[in-house]
């Protein structure tokens, strides 16, 4: 009998034990998982030498083409990063003087409209190639452009190529934006060139835009501290 009541009460405390290890398991993994929608990811970079008005400097941006996001990194102490996502909205996040961390979005309706036809901008039977053998990644193949402007005095040569997999109209509303969120460089070619054209060189009076190369560059922005702002 005692050996009966023995086995009964071990069988029940080792049930219980089992239980709270896998409640503990679950919440361990839910903390986790949760923790990790604050961690954005982007795998590659965009890198482009940009020579304005006499200043030489480097643009970087950063793609997750799984999710269709493209990340820019402000060279500015209140602006921390600009998260560019396939429908037109931007997710600002920034700082004020207090280190009070914030974010807001902004829109750009364009990204997600339909391509239009164009009869500004005109294909050239010339081509480039961007070699990156130097970082073990496969050449880029660009076509070359000529845009004919009425705003702009003569014509401007552009190099733009389809071997990059991202929503190049995310890309150029970044020139959309207000304030230091916006890119510091002109690139905006939406309804010029195609959704899949990205720009690789373009030179005008004011700037000289060359993409150095796209490659494996990781890198997490954490928005877990950031709060919602009234802007």
């Amino acid at each position: 009998m005692q050996k009966l009541i023995f086995l009964v009460f071990f069988s029940v405390t080792t049930c219980l034990k089992n239980n709270e290890t896998e409640k503990s398991t679950f919440h361990a993994y839910a903390k986790e998982t949760n923790e990790s929608k604050t961690n954005r990811h982007f795998q590659n970079a965009l890198i482009y030498h940009v020579m304005q008005n006499g200043e030489s400097f480097e643009v970087w941006l950063y793609t997750n083409e799984e999710k269709g996001e493209i990340l820019f990194v402000p060279n500015n102490d209140m602006i921390q990063a600009v998260i560019s996502k396939p429908d037109g909205t931007y997710e600002v996040y920034g700082s004020d003087e207090n280190g009070k961390k914030f974010f807001w979005t902004e829109k750009v309706n364009e990204v997600a409209e339909n391509e239009q036809k164009t009869t500004a901008l005109k294909p050239l039977n010339i081509s480039r190639k961007i070699n990156q053998r130097n970082i073990q990644q496969r050449d880029i193949h660009c076509l070359g452009f000529r845009l004919d402007d009425v705003k702009m005095e003569g014509s401007e040569m552009l190099f733009a190529t389809t071997e990059i997999p991202i929503n190049s109209y995310q890309l150029y509303g970044l020139c959309r934006l207000n304030g230091d969120a916006k890119l510091p460089i002109q690139i905006d070619y939406i309804h010029l060139f195609q959704k899949n054209q990205v720009i690789t060189h373009a030179e005008d009076k004011h700037q000289k835009l060359e993409l150095l190369n796209l490659g494996p560059n990781p890198y997490e922005f954490d928005t877990k501290w950031y709060v919602t702002s009234n802007k």
